[in-house]
This record gives structure tokens, C-alpha cells and sequence, in this order.
């Protein structure tokens, strides 16, 4: 019997051990549904056990007890008064908790960067993120890259989904004029031999979706996103660590490029270990260089930094321009921009914050700051020593 089935019967079988207490049960009750315990989640979808009076009963009867989803019934509830309303939370490019995945790796001492992800919409104009791995001993270390498009969150996500994505990574040298070699190229899960090994669990289930894990040593990387079809579409690149790795190498950067659509377009950044690190996050739009982005840029781009709780997402700062007040700041968490100007773009319409951080997901989630904006756009997600 599953779990779901076995709390449905535990339920309906203590109901008539209820109506025995006469002095804790009145004989008339008023006609609706009472709850009488049980709660349960099954697939994001949360029900309890209730029972139906209805205004000829009087009294409730262990034969109308059934399940009903408490979603529903949320949902035309408001809220109590006094609470800022912090708008539909973009988490869809949040780094989640893969299986046998404890989040500690090689970086339990000292609080370092453990998974990156970034999402966005592929056009012709492409979509790639680039990231750094460093690390004094030059350790190899277990790296997972895995693409998503079609299995996306379709309530998430209602426009296109890139059909059939592929992933092309390749490294260089952190060193200045370094050229870049090939890593390798996946164009479906099964391509690569980590598809038949320990960490095939990983895939998402979608075999036109990449999924790869192998050893990286610290150097400059890019994932380059494309499509078997050419078609277009909103795609999620995930970068993790993976818990077995114990190594000293760590991930120090994130930045990646998409175009900024009706579907929005996020990073986010997973902290593992004790202590803060000091986070820098920066969109450009129009500084991108013409040279390279052919196609249209985000002219007038925002930022929403979020942080995951165990209440739910938290609003850290909301910010339109750099050099002017925030829309929105929480006075709880440690913003130290003020102390690190030089990284701004230079173009005031670009965002730009720096803030110390504890363990914890954080989104970065992009906007535009005129009405129906697109554009190509580029997030960073950069560690500040």
C-alpha cells in the first residue's frame, strides 16, 4: 500500500473513535466540512481528511469523510494585512537538491559557491554561461552540466520551450590570451558515458535533454546552448557540484547571456559552508558589445535578488539604476556595494549590488524597467575575495 493510500484509511478509520467522546463531540453541528486531521502533500498538491454536515444530519457521519485538495481552497483566502506583497517569485532556475546530494563537497569549512544555474530564452542570437573554477592545488573536480528545455514547469514557464537543446562546453586558461579547447559536446542523454555510470540518476528523464558529469580542472569554461532543430525557446542551464567530490577547487563565477523575453530570464547561485561570502550581481543590456550581439539588447534592465528561507522567498534589494535608491531593501542582509563601485558597467541603467551572504539559494531574477522590454541581456553571478 503507498503512503498516500495508507493515511487515506488510517483516516476514515478513526472516525468513529471521534463520535464516541460525547463530551468533546456536540450532538448538533452546524452544516459544512470539518477537518479531522491527516495532512498530506502527494506531488506538490496538499489534502487533508475532512467531514460533510449537511443541514439534515445534525451531526457528522464516519460515511462522508473524504480527501480534498486545500490548494483550492487557499487560494481565495487573502492574506493578513501588513504583509508587502513580493509578486510571483521566479524560481525556475533554482539550483535544487539532486539525489544523494548532501551540498557540503570539498567546501565545508569555508562557505563557497556549490551549484549554479541560469535560465533564459534561446534565439537566434544564441545563449551560453560561462563560469571559473579555481583552486590553488589544481584538483580535478566532479562537475554535473545538464540542460533543460522541453521538461520545464509548463505553469512556470508558458512560452516556447527549446524542443531539442544541445550543450557544447569548452575551457581555457584563466591566463590572458589563452585559447579555448574542447571539453566535449552532448546533443542527448545517452551520448556521454556518465549516462551508464553512478550518477545516471541525474538525467531528467527526457532523453532529448543533456545531461553530463565528468572532471574539470580549474580553468575558465563555457556552456554553450544550441538547438538540433533550430527552433527557439526558453532553456535552464545547471552547473553543480556533486556531493562525493571532496576536492579544494570551488566555483567562483557565473555569468550567462540569453534574450530577455515575456518569460523572464533569472540566475542563481546555491552557498555551501560557515561564515559569508561577498556576492556580486550585475546585468548589462546596452553596454553589450554591438560587435558580438547583433540582435537587440535590453535597453532599460532591473534586478530582484531572493532569498530562499525556510518561509519562503525573502525580497533582498530590488534595483533599477546603479548610483540611485533602491526600489527595495532588506536592512537584514549586508549590502556593501558602496564598497566596490569600480565593478559597475559604467552605464547607470545597469544594475549592480554586492552583498555578504550566508549559506543559502539566492535568485537573481531580471526585469525591464519599460513596459513590454526584450532584449539580449547578460547576469553575473561573480565571488568577491
Amino acid at each position: 500500500m503507498n503512503p498516500r493510500s495508507l493515511l487515506i484509511t488510517l483516516s476514515i478509520l478513526l472516525l468513529p473513535f471521534l463520535s464516541m467522546v460525547s463530551a468533546a463531540v456536540p450532538e448538533n453541528w452546524a452544516a459544512g466540512n470539518y477537518a479531522v486531521g491527516s495532512l498530506v502533500i502527494d506531488e506538490g498538491t496538499t489534502y487533508i481528511a475532512i467531514l460533510q454536515v449537511t443541514p439534515s444530519q445534525g451531526k457528522p457521519e464516519t460515511t462522508t469523510a473524504y480527501w480534498e485538495s486545500l490548494d483550492s481552497q487557499a487560494s481565495s483566502k487573502k492574506k493578513p494585512s501588513g504583509f508587502e506583497e513580493l509578486g510571483t517569485v521566479d524560481a525556475t532556475s533554482v539550483p535544487e537538491k539532486i539525489p544523494d546530494s548532501s551540498g557540503t563537497g570539498g567546501t565545508a569549512d569555508t562557505i563557497q559557491i556549490f551549484s549554479l544555474s541560469t535560465r533564459a530564452f534561446f534565439s537566434s542570437d544564441g545563449m551560453s554561461a560561462s563560469l571559473n573554477l579555481a583552486g590553488s592545488s589544481n584538483e580535478a573536480k566532479k562537475v554535473m552540466y545538464r540542460v533543460k528545455g522541453p521538461s520545464m514547469n509548463s505553469k512556470v514557464i508558458t512560452g516556447p520551450k527549446l524542443a531539442d537543446p544541445w550543450i557544447d562546453v569548452k575551457s581555457r586558461e584563466a591566463t590572458k590570451g589563452s585559447k579555448w579547447g574542447d571539453e566535449f559536446e552532448s546533443r542527448t542523454f545517452g551520448d556521454h558515458s556518465s549516462a551508464t555510470g553512478p550518477d545516471a540518476n541525474r538525467a531528467t528523464g527526457n532523453n532529448v535533454e543533456p545531461m553530463v558529469v565528468t572532471s574539470v580542472t580549474p580553468s575558465i569554461f563555457s556552456c554553450v546552448v544550441g538547438s538540433e532543430d533550430g527552433g527557439t525557446g526558453n532553456a535552464i542551464v545547471e552547473i553543480y557540484s556533486m556531493a562525493d567530490d571532496n576536492t579544494s577547487s570551488y566555483f567562483t563565477s557565473l555569468s550567462t547571456r540569453g534574450y530577455f523575453s515575456t518569460d523572464g530570464m533569472s540566475g542563481s547561485v546555491r552557498l555551501v559552508g560557515t561564515g559569508k561570502k561577498k556576492i556580486m550581481f550585475r546585468v548589462k543590456g546596452p553596454s553589450m558589445n554591438s560587435n558580438v550581439i547583433k540582435g537587440a539588447k535590453l535597453a532599460d534592465p532591473k534586478i530582484t535578488l531572493q532569498h530562499k528561507t525556510s518561509a519562503g522567498w525573502v525580497k533582498v534589494v530590488e534595483s533599477s539604476t546603479f548610483g540611485a535608491a533602491y526600489t527595495h531593501e532588506d536592512s537584514s542582509y549586508t549590502n556593501v556595494t558602496s564598497n566596490h563601485a569600480d565593478r559597475h558597467t559604467g552605464n547607470n541603467l545597469e544594475p549592480m549590488v554586492v552583498f555578504e551572504l550566508e549559506e543559502g539559494t539566492y535568485s537573481c531574477v531580471i526585469g525591464s524597467d519599460i513596459d513590454g522590454g526584450e532584449g539580449n541581456a547578460i547576469l553575473e553571478i561573480y565571488s568577491i575575495d
